[in-house]
């Protein structure tokens, strides 16, 4: 009998290794790597679900355990996507089976189904349970039968179980506590019914807000056949590749014949707004599948991949498959079934879409690499691009980053490869728009703050008149930022985590954008009883009011996380903004970013120096990014463009470079700053974040990992509260750790993380995030 060696799923860090099977003659002609399998396991031999490695002559001092049958019909893995699976795993200080867990759609994961063996014939042991009184359980034969958990003939809906009118009277009258209670019914209010993967896909709704309001009476739950369709993936008309200039050939030849090699690479496009880099992705994918290879292309944000998807429908048509988080459970597996039954050959979406189950990946291409979404904020905490790298070596692929703003990182790793191709024109030689900035200290009058300056209104007015559109960039959604009280300088605080409540006035709540929870405005403060309480700062939807008053007769639209929420929402509003020609769009980053719209000769640049703020050191470089990339939405056609950055801070030196749009210029002085405080990419940063729901407690687990990262020679930076000290009940403290060789940090983290994963009680939870080491490997 074959020894098989085995990963168990779903599988807490105390078990995370592998495990050796005796593997029956019956099932080993099926047992392919990646295959899943169902074991006995543990002293109870309960029935545990595990990946099929390899068969391997492993001698153990113990009787081994047989496999009792294979769950798939197919691989779910290659040996490829294993490989990369442990190097995450040695990377982000994560488990086999979390490294897995991000590279499957959770429609192919497997789930356990309890049954009871009655009179020959199989019942669900909850409906045994519901059908039989005092249950002897001992005498019960129960089985346990793994299956997917896709359904692809029905999925759970909502609707309401109150009239519309008791669902409007809750609304209103603030019953409701928590935003996304709230939110749910507004929904229901509008839709009358929706899928519940929908709510956790695009509303972010848990399934656990659905079950409260539920046993709350106020919806109801049930099964209804799901609509396999939906609409970003329609036949686009075929769009012919554009002419190219001289630079754009010498780029693609090159790029071209190391795809043809099958050889490991990796390449920056640094080009300006409107240079023509997604023509060169489209036709450098064209090679790569003339030559029988798979492509990946990433965007950062869900709100670029509709004008992403047209432009790759439209010259490949059926042969894209789309990935994103925002598909439904069964439109997500579909695709990935496409990628892994070999029936397309590009793979497009935002990071998640890295691990397409691509056989013969030839291409991976990163667009706006720069962007800070490519970081995942839960574990395993990657890096997309550091990721992408690990693949394109496992696969002999090329890596194509692009950017007009590429992060200090990526262009001092690349340029000192000489691996960067620079295109500082655009396309026909159309100009960069003329930035202008404009002091907004001097446009303060009688002790009233403006929210647009005179010349950003006398230019909004002339693309009125010219039939021209306008772009309104904020990065700051809602009505007011703060609630702030005159007599004390007390703001309104959410109870729950360590920030102010947001105002938004369509609501009229106060809104916490971290855990949900909700507030009623009120004139009265908390802390002193005094009445002098004011609404500070702006968000987008303050804006969008002003501009309607401002501009009465203009056609406004609003893009941002409050408009976006629901199922296709980015590209409708994308559509309509383009196709009705929609005079002024307001929004936060979503608008930045990757749009092309020919008429378009406006945007205005709203409290630009507000971008500088924050705690990362990276501010200043994405304050320069998002100046630079909103400034090159303008005079992308046949039109110049103008763009217009109000500021109080003008000295800022982010902002100074944003309005020469003088990417060299920020990097030459960010690169010496960086050099002097060790900062990536000279050093390595790591933190460290203990969480937990007693403060005291925290604290305490917190010291103590401190002192075991001195006994073990880790240089600490600093140890602190984090700069948000709570969010959602659970208090955070962070350790800051540096150095220089990456081996060694990760090596003597990983022995950190070993010893106080098995010290911390159950309510304190420690996590690990590495920082400043991607591209280099």
């Amino acid at each position: 009998m074959k020894v098989a060696a085995l990963l168990l799923d779903n599988t807490t860090k105390n078990f995370d290794k592998v495990y050796y099977y005796n593997a029956p003659k019956r099932l080993k002609d099926q047992l392919k790597t990646g295959v899943r399998v169902t074991i006995p396991f543990g002293r109870g031999n309960s029935l545990r679900i595990a990946y099929f490695l390899s068969f391997v002559n492993e001698q153990v001092d113990y009787e081994l355990k047989e496999i009792i049958d294979i769950a798939d019909t197919q691989s779910v893995l290659s040996k490829k996507m294993l490989k990369l699976a442990q190097k995450i795993r040695s990377n982000y200080f994560c488990t086999y089976s979390q490294a897995i867990n991000i590279m499957i759609p959770s429609g192919a994961k497997m789930i356990q189904e309890k049954y009871v063996i009655s009179d020959g014939k199989k019942i669900r042991l909850n409906t045994y349970c519901k059908q039989h009184k005092n249950i002897d359980f001992d005498k019960l034969s129960i089985v346990t039968v793994p299956k997917k958990r896709v359904n692809v003939k029905s999925a759970k809906h909502i609707k309401l179980a109150i009239s519309t009118e008791e669902a409007v009277d809750l609304i209103e009258s603030f019953q409701l506590k928590n935003e996304k209670q709230i939110r749910l019914l507004e929904l229901l209010v509008d839709y009358e019914e929706m899928m519940v993967t929908d709510l956790q896909n695009y509303e972010n709704i848990s399934r656990a807000v659905v079950k409260t309001m539920a046993n709350y009476g106020y919806i109801a739950i049930f099964d209804k056949e799901i609509k396999r369709t939906y609409d970003e993936v329609k036949h686009e008309p075929y769009v012919e590749p554009a002419k190219l200039t001289n630079l754009q050939q010498s780029v693609i030849k090159e790029l071209s014949s190391i795809i043809k090699q099958s050889k490991y690479d990796k390449y920056l496009i640094k080009g300006v707004t409107g240079s023509g880099k997604t023509e060169i992705y489209l036709q450098l994918a064209k090679k790569a599948i003339d030559l029988g290879k798979d492509v990946i292309i990433l965007v950062p944000e869900i709100a670029l991949t509709p004008m992403m998807i047209k432009r790759f429908m439209g010259r490949f048509d059926n042969q894209v498959a789309l990935l994103h988080s925002r598909l439904s459970v069964l439109q997500r597996y579909e695709e990935w079934g496409k990628i892994n039954n070999g029936k397309v050959k590009i793979a497009l979406g935002a990071r998640s879409c890295l691990f397409a189950p691509f056989k013969n990946l030839g291409l991976v291409i990163i667009d706006e690499e720069q962007e800070s979404s490519y970081k995942s904020e839960t574990t395993p905490k990657y890096h997309a691009v550091d990721v992408a790298n690990m693949r394109c070596q496992i696969d002999n692929s090329l890596l194509v980053l692009g950017s007009a703003t590429p992060s200090i990182t990526a262009y001092k790793v690349m340029s000192d490869l000489n691996r960067v191709f620079t295109i500082d024109k655009r396309i026909a030689n159309v100009p960069l728009p003329k930035v202008s900035v404009v002091d907004m200290r001097e446009e303060i009058t009688n002790n009233k703050l403006s929210v647009f300056s005179k010349k950003l209104i006398s230019e909004i007015k002339k693309n009125l008149e010219n039939k021209e559109q306008t772009m309104l960039f904020l990065n700051r959604r809602g009505y007011s930022s703060l609630y702030l009280c005159h007599d004390c300088g007390e703001t309104i605080k959410c109870e729950n985590c360590d920030v102010s409540m947001t105002y938004h006035k369509n609501r009229k709540l106060m809104i916490c954008h971290y855990c949900g929870a909700t507030k009623q405005i009120s004139n009265t403060c908390p802390s002193c009883n005094g009445h002098q309480m004011k609404k500070i700062g702006i968000g987008t939807q303050q804006i969008e009011e002003v501009t309607r008053q401002q501009f009465p007769k203009a056609s406004i639209i609003r893009m941002d996380l409050d408009t976006t929420g629901y199922k296709n929402s980015h590209g409708k509003i994308l559509r309509k903004f383009q196709n009705e020609n929609i005079d002024i769009l307001i929004g936060t980053q979503m608008i930045a970013k990757g749009h092309d719209f020919a008429n378009v000769t406006l945007v205005g640049i709203l409290s630009a120096d507000s971008l500088t703020n924050g705690f990362s050191i990276y501010a200043q470089e994405r304050a320069f990014q998002l100046i630079t990339q909103s400034a090159g939405r303008a005079g992308r056609g046949a039109i110049p463009g103008r763009a217009i950055i109000q500021a109080y801070d003008t000295d800022n030196y982010a902002i100074k470079c944003g309005i020469k749009q003088d990417y060299y210029e920020f990097y030459n002085y960010e690169i010496i700053l960086r050099e002097q405080l060790n900062y990536p990419p000279f050093g390595i940063i790591g933190k460290i974040i203990m969480t937990g729901l007693n403060d005291n407690n925290t604290l305490f687990w917190t010291n103590k990992a401190n002192d075991l990262l001195q006994q073990l020679e880790v240089e600490v930076s600093y140890t602190a509260k984090a700069p948000i000290g709570k969010i959602n009940r659970k208090y955070r403290y962070r350790i800051v750790v540096t150095g220089n060789n990456y081996i060694l940090m990760i090596k003597k983290l990983k022995t950190f993380y070993k010893y106080i994963y098995k010290k911390l009680p159950i309510d304190v939870k420690c996590s690990i995030d590495i920082d400043g080491n991607y591209l280099k490997k």
